[in-house]
């Protein structure tokens, strides 16, 4: 199992920006995926220092993606980002 943090501009975003992505030991392209979004007051890194989700990672062999998009409330907007 694998711990990857990655760090990139999101034109979407308009922002640099960050996923933590953690990967099974034996991966399958046809794997299940979760996709854990944090809320107002953490980022990207709450799941992995507030759970047990690397534990959990590697006893289900699924693919879990974190990704940090701050104040954008994982939507859209005409303006663009707050």
């Amino acid at each position: 199992m694998a711990v990857s943090h990655i760090e990139f501009y999101s034109e979407k975003l308009e922002m640099k920006t960050r996923v933590n992505v953690i990967l099974p030991e034996h991966f399958d392209k046809d794997g299940q995926v979760l996709l854990l979004l944090h809320g107002l007051g953490d980022d990207e890194n709450a799941w992995l220092e507030q759970t047990r989700i690397v534990s959990y990672a590697s006893e289900s062999n699924i693919t879990i993606i974190m990704p940090r998009v701050d104040r954008s409330y994982y939507t859209t907007s005409v303006g663009g980002p707050t």
